[in-house]
């Protein structure tokens, strides 16, 4: 194929600035779709020797295995991916990646699939270009499945061997630098979580499994409504909003269990503002979502610099101990409440009634220990928010140098 002189990416590395620009081909001519033999349904068991993926466990557990003898018969007479391949998702989500490592396991024939090509291409630097591919025929369409046809039709442009090896490695390397951030992000939730069953009084309980030293009391039994003021959001119509004036907070505002100010958020009128605007420390809860799973979500609001009310479709949450408040809401009573007075049972779906929330019994020790155990919390979140930070830092950076380094 005719080498295209325009096909040059806007960063190189320096030994490559003044190399041959890329050229554009299509996957087919540098190799073929590969898939593993068929497997039928009674040939597989619920436990057994060697895994079996099927495109609902690919990239995950599977659910599904296939005998020791079966696997090795196969293997030897059949298609079988060699280590570094990279296998693709062709149904359901479409293009998902999976890197062949080299384990014993068996993939769903026709529905993971991966190109058979020879030293024209590098698989590390093919693995980031199906992060960034536009299927052939795929664009627009309403087609749930990816067939040969398409990946073979759909066009690449590669440099050489050398310059594909060299960006291959670099994205490998920062994939990997995402995986331990991911892997950090993750550790400190789960201790997160792990501390709230233990740090908060199991149902039927008034004395938590693990508390500071020098408090022994039981806790006490209060409603809601006697540790954090609830207040309702700001109604408003279409023709209230504006580019500028009175920003309107919204679920979209809570990230996950963090508070954050978005470039699509919402501004109104200072006239059809009727309600106190937001402080610091108040928590954000959303009350009615199209989604029940979003409803009951919440997170401390900070670094307000500007006047901001809540919107109609949330709640307001002020506590002498908004730390505690907010950890309270993290703990499993919460989840139980939320899971009944929402998702089904006394409330409407997709709802979260004002009222319900603050007669809610829950149980809260001293104020000395409330005080202690939300700043705990406090600093959990803080790092929970950091790695966050840090990950997605990675992930836009990662982002930025596909744009840049693909043609």
């Amino acid at each position: 194929m005719k080498k295209q002189t325009n096909l040059v990416p806007k960063r190189r590395f320096k030994e490559f600035q003044n190399a041959h620009a890329w050229e554009q081909r299509k996957l087919g001519d540098l190799g073929s779709v590969a898939m593993n033999k068929r497997i039928f349904k009674e040939q597989t068991a619920e436990t057994g020797d060697v895994p079996f993926y099927k495109i609902g466990t690919f990239g995950g557990e599977p659910d599904a295995f296939i005998s020791r003898e079966l696997f090795e018969e196969y293997k030897i007479k059949y298609p079988y991916p060699e280590v570094g391949d990279i296998l693709i998702s062709a149904s359901g989500s479409i293009g998902r990646i999976v890197e062949y490592t080299g384990k014993d396991e068996y993939f769903q024939d026709s529905n993971i699939v991966w190109l058979k090509h020879d030293e024209r291409l590098d698989n590390l630097f093919l693995k980031q270009f199906y992060s960034i591919v536009k299927w052939q025929g795929l664009e627009g369409s309403t087609i749930k499945r990816l067939y040969n046809k398409n990946i073979l039709d759909t066009r690449i442009s590669v440099p050489s061997v050398t310059e594909q090896l060299k960006i291959g490695q670099f994205f490998d390397q920062l994939d990997h630098l995402i995986i331990l951030q991911q892997r950090k992000l993750e550790k400190t939730k789960a201790l997160k979580s792990a501390y709230l069953s233990e740090m908060f009084p199991a149902e039927g309980e008034r004395v938590p499994k693990r508390r500071f030293a020098g408090f022994t009391q039981p806790w006490e039994q209060r409603k809601f409504s006697e540790i954090a003021t609830v207040r309702r959001g700001l109604t408003y119509k279409p023709s209230d909003i504006t580019e500028n004036g009175i920003r309107v907070l919204r679920s979209s505002n809570i990230n996950e269990d963090t508070f954050e100010l978005r470039s699509d958020d919402v501004f109104v009128k200072k006239d059809a503002v009727n309600i106190e605007p937001v402080k610091e420390n108040d928590i954000l809860i959303t009350s009615a979502n199209g989604s029940s799973r979003l409803v009951g979500k919440h997170a401390l609001i900070n670094g307000i610099k500007t006047n901001m009310v809540h919107g109609g479709f949330m709640l307001l949450a002020s506590s002498m101990q908004p730390y505690f408040v907010n950890a309270l809401m993290s703990s499993s009573w919460y989840n139980k409440f939320i899971n009944v007075y929402v998702s089904g049972g006394n409330g409407a779906i997709g709802n979260l009634s004002k009222g319900d929330l603050e007669s809610q019994i829950i149980y809260t020790p001293s104020e000395d220990e409330q005080i202690k155990i939300g700043n705990f919390f406090k600093r959990l979140d803080e790092i929970i928010t950091l790695h966050q930070r840090k990950l997605e830092k990675l992930q836009n950076l990662k982002k930025a140098y596909l744009n840049e380094m693909f043609v």
